[in-house]
């Protein structure tokens, strides 16, 4: 708390941080002096005095803790993952889902634990329930429930969420002493204004697109967006540019490893005509003719064998199946038509006229 006080240290020293005295703080990170007074208590709770650059990004210091405590581990995770990262999530969002260990993590407030006041009367009971619900979709979707890991963030204080998080799972799950952390650093990194991480990044990499600022940070595209354009250096045209240069791309890879797929099964089963190769890749034929062409893998003479070698294969097949009935059809009915044995046995009209040509029961060419 000591760089709230604008008399530093010594201004600190005559206070205790449960004390209700207001006094007017100073921001640490651009150092104006908020107008309104605020408790000193309440500077205790919140770790914020509601600065324009404000460090809080509708996350809570909580939130922002064990966030520093996975970026020091270095485990990757998801924030407030949602249905676009969990497609069984419904409406719910979950504080961190850690992908590479299938794991979950949700810091619970205040809310979780106590009964609200005004607005937010009444709400423990929905809160809880919600909690219940959450935990179970999870857990039958795959997260198993000791890895399901709730922590109790009712205050916003370093040292009782840190020993929350020691009796917690979380350091088994991660198989690291959480002991050995630089908590102090931890502490001043959850302090610091994502916002103004966000501001000097997007400054010193002016290339680099809104989607690629908020990967790296973790957030959301709007609050990257937000922070550009609350600054003035947000660039709808470079966006646009990046994006369509974006879709090129992806298109350009997907397209590649589609004539990929089909030259390696053309290359794996050259007995495959261009139509058994378009069915098995979900294209039209015609696609499937003008990339083997391109790479210099149709052959003309090839598709023609394979073609007769179906035609004799299904004549081999009607033979041994119908052939009888077939024939059996014009014996006891002279007069009938191929198209109309046709339609009774589902052959074609030509098909019928050769198998009945075959067993010299017509003159067919």
């Amino acid at each position: 708390m000591i760089p709230f006080f604008p008399g530093g240290q010594a201004q600190a020293r005559l206070y205790t941080r449960g004390q209700n005295q207001k006094l007017r703080f100073r921001c640490p990170y651009c150092g104006k002096i908020r107008e309104k007074a605020i408790a000193i208590s309440t500077l205790s709770r919140t770790h914020s005095i509601g600065c324009a650059c404000c460090w809080s990004v509708g996350r809570s210091f909580p939130h922002r803790l064990i966030k520093c405590v996975l970026d020091s581990l270095k485990v990757p995770y998801i924030q407030e993952a949602s249905r676009k990262d969990l497609p069984w999530a419904q409406t719910y969002s979950y504080d961190f889902y850690l992908p590479e260990l299938n794991a979950i993590i949700e810091a619970h407030g205040k809310q979780h634990y106590e009964e609200g006041t005004g607005y937010f009367k009444n709400a423990l009971k929905k809160s809880r329930t919600a909690d219940l619900h959450k935990k179970q979709l999870a857990c039958d979707h795959g997260i198993p429930p000791f890895r399901y890991i709730e922590i109790n963030c009712r205050k916003s204080e370093t040292e009782f969420i840190k020993n929350n998080l020691l009796r917690s799972p979380l350091p088994a799950l991660l198989n690291s002493d959480l002991t050995e952390l630089d908590w102090l650093q931890i502490t001043r990194t959850a302090w610091k204004s994502e916002k103004l991480s966000i501001l000097a990044y997007s400054l010193d990499n002016p290339d680099k697109s809104v989607r690629n600022i908020a990967k790296h940070f973790g957030v959301g595209r709007d609050l990257v967006k937000e922070v550009q354009v609350s600054a003035g250096i947000y660039d709808a045209a470079k966006e646009r540019k990046l994006g369509v240069k974006r879709q090129q791309s992806f298109y350009a890879d997907r397209t590649k490893l589609r004539d990929e797929k089909i030259c390696q099964l053309k290359r794996s089963h050259p007995q495959f005509s261009t139509q058994d190769i378009a069915e098995r890749v979900g294209m039209e034929r015609h696609a499937v003719y003008r990339i083997l062409q391109q790479k210099g893998l149709y052959d003309d003479q090839t598709e023609k064998a394979n073609k007769h070698l179906k035609i004799s294969a299904s004549r081999k097949r009607i033979k041994d199946s119908e052939i009888r009935q077939i024939c059996q059809l014009k014996l006891d009915n002279p007069e009938i038509s191929a198209r109309e044995a046709g339609r009774m046995t589902g052959h074609g009209h030509s098909t019928i006229m050769r198998i009945w040509s075959d067993n010299q029961l017509i003159k067919y060419r």
